[in-house]
């Protein structure tokens, strides 16, 4: 499903949420052209959304080089070709405290343009039908995409550049090239 998105996103950015995103397009494309549309042109459309940045949001946020918000990634989804039924998954449980106040600003932000759904489902459960999927991982410091089709279950880790079919999430742990990756809380299904 990935196999044709090989661009990484650059050591040490914060811009794995737009490569993530950008390799769910290519699959959405089946990869034609190849690489299109490429991680630093998603980056640079979330960079724009996000610029100004809303009043009380962590600096993390903020632009030259913000990491990216769910609101931005289901937005620049759309506006990338995604129809208008995405849905963002939150378990409030399974997402760091830190980030517990920015629900409600977040909600506010992607507005009627996705439906927000409290879940307490773990990411095994979330990802059984096929479609294209953005997952929150890493104590919710890092983005990978998933998908799911008659073939089987696959992935793509922007920081690693890993791309290719894996096993299944058990619970809410996904393993990708033998590395495992906890579920933080917020699933982006489009």
């Amino acid at each position: 499903m990935f196999e044709t998105f090989t661009l990484q996103q650059p050591a040490g950015s914060d811009s794995c949420g737009a490569f993530s995103l950008a390799a769910l397009l290519n699959a959405r494309n089946q990869g034609l052209p190849v690489n299109t549309p490429t991680g630093a042109t998603v980056y640079n459309d979330i960079i724009a959304r996000q610029n100004p940045l809303p009043p009380g949001y962590p600096l993390i946020f903020a632009p030259p080089a913000p990491r990216s918000l769910p609101s931005s990634l289901v937005r620049v989804g759309i506006a990338r070709g995604f129809n208008d039924q995405v849905q963002v998954m939150v378990n409030k449980p399974l997402m760091p405290v830190a980030m517990h106040p920015l629900i409600g600003p977040e909600t506010t932000r992607i507005g009627s343009t996705a439906a927000v759904i409290s879940s307490t489902a773990n990411l095994q459960a979330l990802v059984q039908a096929a479609g294209y999927y953005l997952a929150l991982v890493l104590d919710g410091n890092h983005w990978i995409a998933l998908g799911r089709n008659a073939q089987g279950f696959y992935a793509y880790d922007p920081a690693s550049n890993f791309h290719g079919a894996v096993n299944q999430p058990v619970g809410n742990r996904v393993t990708l090239n033998g590395v495992q990756y906890d579920f933080s809380g917020i699933l982006i299904c489009f």
